[in-house]
C-alpha cells in the first residue's frame, strides 16, 4: 500500500520536476559536497546531527539524486510500517490494531505529500523503532545503541532513553550497561566531529538552541490569530535553513517558554511513569507521550515533524490505541488543509492560521490525554499482561 500511495499523483516520488529549492535540493546539495571529498562542519554548514548524513549519502551516487533520496525514504519508512506491525503484534494487539496501524501508516503520506519522502523524518524515527523492538525483546543495549543512532541522525529518539533506563525493575547491570553503550556511541561520534571542527559542530548545536519561534508552533499560532483579532502586529522572517518564523520581543519571549513546557511535560511523563507500574507496553505510552509533547509543546512544528506521530502512535497501551489514533488523524487532516497548497496564505497572514491553531490545540490535547493516562490505574488484566511482559523481559536480560 505505501508503494502504491507513493506512485500516486498527490505523492508521486519519481519523475518530478527537480526542486530548486526545499530540504531535498538541500540534500542534494551536501550530497555533491560529499562526493567531492567536502568534510560536513568543517569545510561546510551542516545543521543536523552526524548520522542525518547517512540517507544523504546513500543516494549520492543515483544520476537523479531527487528520485533516488525519496526512493531511500520509501525502504526506510517501510521498514518503520515492518517495526511496527512487530510492535503491535509482539504487545498482544490482536488482529484489527496491527491492521489500521499498518494501513493508517500507509495512507499518510497522503496527508503529507510533500514532506512525508522528501525529508530525512522517517530515518530518525526508524532507529527509534528498532530501539524500541529491541528493549520489547529485552536487549537493552541493542536498544541503547539504535537510541544512540537515532540521536545522533536527528535528536528527538533520544525521548526513548528513559524506557530503558526504568522499564522493569530488575536487571540494574543491564541497564546501567545499556546506558554507557548510549553514552559511549553518542559521545564518541560527537568527539569525532569535534575534533574534525570544532567552530563547526559548536555552529550546528548553536544553531538548534538559537531558533526563534517558528510560525506554525503553538505559540507562533497563537500570535498570528491574535493578529486575526487585530490584537497582534507580526514580523514573519526567513532564518535558518529557510525557516519561516516570528520576529519581535513576544516571540522572542514565548520561545524558551515553550521550551520550558517541553521539558517539564517530559519530566512529568516520566515521573508518572516511574510512579506506577513499569511494564514495557507502559514505557511505550510514556515514549509515544515524549514524542508527542516534543511536537505539540516544541518551538518549532514544521510538518513533516508529523511524520514521528504517525509512526509511534500505533505503540501506546490497547485502552488508549482508538482515540490516539483519531486524534492523529484529525492532526494529518488540519495539516493538509493549509499545507502545503495554503502556505503562503499562512505567510501572508492569513485566516487560515485558525486552522493551523486547531490543529496545533488537537496535538495539544493528544498529548495531554497520553500524560494523564500514565496515571489512571491500569485494570487487572492490564497489570497482569504488563508483568507477564516484564517478566519475559527480564528472563531475556538474565538468559
Amino acid at each position: 500500500m505505501l508503494i502504491a500511495v507513493a506512485l500516486l499523483p498527490p505523492v508521486k516520488i519519481l519523475n518530478r520536476p527537480s526542486a530548486a529549492r526545499g530540504d531535498v535540493h538541500h540534500y542534494e546539495s551536501i550530497a555533491k559536497r560529499l562526493e567531492n571529498g567536502a568534510i560536513p562542519y568543517r569545510d561546510f554548514h551542516f545543521e543536523y546531527p552526524p548520522v542525518a548524513l547517512v540517507p544523504i549519502a546513500v543516494a549520492a551516487p543515483a544520476d537523479d539524486y531527487q528520485d533516488a533520496f525519496r526512493l531511500v525514504m520509501l525502504v526506510v519508512a517501510g521498514a518503520g510500517i515492518a517495526f511496527v506491525a512487530h510492535l503491535v503484534a509482539r504487545l498482544g494487539g490482536g488482529r484489527w490494531r496491527p491492521f489500521v496501524a499498518c494501513v493508517g501508516i500507509g495512507l499518510a503520506p497522503l496527508a503529507l505529500p510533500v514532506v512525508f519522502f522528501d525529508r530525512l523524518d522517517p530515518w530518525p524515527v526508524v532507529l527509534l523503532l528498532a530501539g524500541t523492538s529491541a528493549l520489547v525483546a529485552g536487549r537493552h543495549t541493542l536498544a541503547a545503541g539504535a537510541l544512540a543512532a537515532g540521536t545522533l541522525a536527528k535528536i528527538f529518539p533520544v525521548v526513548g532513553l528513559p524506557a530503558v533506563a526504568l522499564a522493569d525493575r530488575s536487571g540494574r547491570r543491564v541497564r546501567s550497561r545499556a546506558l554507557a553503550v548510549f553514552a559511549g556511541v553518542t559521545g564518541g561520534v560527537l568527539l569525532a566531529f569535534v575534533l574534525v571542527s570544532f567552530s563547526g559542530a559548536a555552529q550546528a548545536a548553536s544553531t538548534l538552541v538559537r531558533r526563534p519561534l517558528h510560525i506554525e508552533s503553538l505559540g507562533g499560532s497563537v500570535l498570528l490569530c491574535l493578529h486575526q483579532l487585530g490584537l497582534y502586529d507580526p514580523r514573519v522572517y526567513v532564518s535558518f535553513g529557510g525557516s519561516q518564523d516570528l520576529a519581535g520581543a513576544l516571540a522572542a519571549a514565548i520561545a524558551p517558554l515553550q521550551g520550558l513546557m517541553t521539558a517539564v511535560a517530559l519530566v512529568l511523563i516520566w515521573l508518572l511513569f516511574a510512579r506506577g507500574e513499569r511494564s514495557v507496553e507502559r514505557a511505550l505510552t510514556a515514549t509515544v507521550a515524549s514524542v508527542v509533547a516534543l511536537v505539540a509543546f516544541g518551538k518549532v512544528l514544521s510538518p513533516q515533524f508529523l511524520v514521528w506521530i504517525v509512526f509511534v502512535v500505533p505503540l501506546v497501551e490497547r485502552r488508549l490505541f482508538a482515540r490516539a489514533v483519531v486524534l492523529t488523524v484529525a492532526a494529518l487532516v488540519l495539516t493538509r488543509a493549509y499545507y502545503p497548497y495554503r502556505y503562503e496564505d499562512v505567510i501572508l497572514l492569513g485566516d487560515v492560521a485558525w486552522v493551523m491553531l486547531i490543529r496545533n490545540v488537537v496535538l495539544v490535547v493528544l498529548a495531554l490525554f497520553l500524560i494523564m493516562s500514565l496515571r489512571r490505574p491500569h485494570g487487572a488484566a492490564e497489570l497482569n499482561a504488563g508483568r507477564g511482559l516484564s517478566v519475559a523481559t527480564r528472563a531475556e536480560d538474565h538468559g
